[in-house]
Formats: structure tokens, sequence, C-alpha cells
């Protein structure tokens, strides 16, 4: 069995006769003829009736017919990848992105990337306290991320501000810290347990950002296991508001009222390594992502009529 019988097959049944088929492809009714019965000879079975005037399938040649459209469909894709790849694309781009960042302004961006390149593979993986250092590190082509001034070799990095993401310290209802009416301080944290995320950089673990000195603490993951050991009354901890806006409206955690954390708000950049090339695929996506606005209104409006 070829392509090409599978190509005749697939021809006949959208023409309606082997003399169509055969000046669609542009060869002669002979070798149109000759290709199906050498499928049909392979197969052991009959893909078309030939009683009638116009050819039909069979059964079984609705069945083959089916199987292989859809390699034919994939024979295509392979082959429009391929003169993406001779004119320079990249298979895949490999983007990193802070725990701590919205999905949600960005998934348009993304939406536009893969329309624009329906054949690119992107490798999305979210890090905490690491996606700086993925891209750093040429394990990342991209990163969306908070930025940790401290890391070697940042100033090789380019950068363009996208907003800021807003933590807030928050709690159950039925958590002590929520029935202080007073103004926090730290001190008055440091006796309660912090739930944390660590990074999910093995180099950069004993990094203690947002982590109150002297607190005990329970690690978890993610921050979807966070919120509900929050919502546990386990523990406090600094949580995303885009995360966290809902069960605040509805008052399922409670968002503390702590000197340090009143307006605690992280900007957040996207990056790429000044020196390293950028295939024409991630260029486009940095070209786009750069567009987003993680503090745009209509994002906000989005995000809580939601």
């Amino acid at each position: 069995m070829t392509l090409d019988q599978l190509l005749v097959l697939s021809k006949i049944a959208e023409t309606g006769s082997f003399r169509a088929a055969a000046g669609a492809l542009h060869r002669a009714q002979s070798a149109i003829s000759y290709a199906i019965k050498n499928l049909e000879d392979e197969l052991g079975v009959e893909l078309l009736c030939r009683d009638q005037y116009r050819p039909t399938l069979t059964p079984a040649g609705e069945a083959v017919l089916l199987k292989a459209q859809r390699v034919l469909a994939g024979t295509e894709e392979i082959t429009e990848l391929a003169r993406q790849l001779k004119q320079g694309d990249e298979p895949f781009v490999n983007l990193a992105m802070s725990a701590i960042v919205p999905l949600g302004p960005v998934i348009p961006a993304l939406k536009d990337v893969g329309l624009r390149k329906p054949h690119l593979t992107l490798n999305l993986r979210v890090e905490v306290l690491a996606a700086q250092i993925k891209v750093q590190d040429d394990q990342a082509d991209l990163a969306i991320s908070e930025l940790m001034p401290n890391k070697p070799g940042i100033e090789g990095l380019e950068k363009h501000a996208l907003g800021q993401v807003r933590l807030l310290p928050v709690c159950a209802p039925g958590h002590p810290l929520a029935a202080e009416k007073k103004r926090l301080k730290e001190t008055d944290l440091r006796t309660h347990t912090q739930v944390i995320l660590p990074s999910t950089d093995a180099a950069t673990r004993d990094v203690r950002a947002g982590v109150m000195e002297g607190a005990v603490t329970w690690s978890v993951s993610d921050f979807a296991s966070k919120r509900h050991l929050l919502l546990g009354g386990l523990g406090w901890g600094l949580m995303p508001l885009s995360l966290v806006d809902e069960d605040l409206q509805t008052g399922r955690l409670l968002a503390l009222n702590v000197e340090p954390y009143t307006d605690f708000s992280i900007p957040i950049y996207l990056m790429r390594k000044r020196k390293k090339f950028q295939g024409p695929c991630s260029e486009l996506m940095w070209n786009i992502l750069a567009a987003v606005d993680l503090n745009s209104i209509s994002w906000i409006g989005d995000r809580e009529d939601g």
C-alpha cells in the first residue's frame, strides 16, 4: 500500500469517476485504474463498485477511505511543516512562566501565535521563582516572570515590562489571624504557620521570597494546593489576587491587614537572552506577548465578571 494509492482512492471518491480523478491528478485513466486494482488486490477487498455508470464506494471502501483521508491529512501537515522549517521556522518554542502570572491576559496572545503558526509546538512550563533562570540557563527561549536581580548574568537579558501582579496575605475566616481587628505586624504572623511554594529550580531552593523569617512553614508544589490548604484554615499565605479574587468576594478567604503587604505588587517582565539567536516563531511570540497588559481594564473586568 502506498500514499499514492490512497490519494487515487480519495480523488475518485471526491470527483466521482476514474476519468475525473485522472484529470485532477494529471494522469492517464489507465494509471488510475491500475493503482486502485493493485490496492484492492493488496487489501483483499473490493473498494469500488463498478456496476453503475459512476463508481461508488463499497462499505469496505468507505471504511478504507476514512482512514486514508486521515493519513493524507497527516501527510499534508508534515509537508507544510517541512516547508516552514525550510523557510527557517523552528519546530517548537519553550516558554517559561512564573506561577504568579495570571493566564487570562496571556491566552489571547498565545492563541494569536497558534493561528499564525499552526504547526508550531509550544512547550509552556509554569515555574516558581525559576522562569528567569530557565531562560538564562537556555532551558527556555522566553519567560514571563518576576525579576530576580541577584541572579548572575541578569545583564544579558532583554526585558519588557508587562505590568504588575498583586500579592495578598490571606487566611480562612476561621483562622486565628482573621479575628485580629488591629493592623498586624510581621511579629504577629511569625507565630502562625505559613503555607509556601518553594522554587521549582533545585539551584534556587534556598530563595525565600515572601517567606516570613522564623515562621513555621508548610510547603506545597502549586498554587491550587496552597489555596486548598488556606481554605481549610491550615495557615496563612501570600496569593496572587487573580487566584483568590472570587474567594475574597465570597468571604471564603480574608485579606490580612499586614504592614509589609499593604500594597504588595511585583513587576512582571517578558524576558529573553540578548545574544541568543531567535527563530521566526520565537520572534513572533516575543512581539505578540510584548503587547500583553497584565493590568488592562478589560482583563480586570473580564476576571471580575467571571
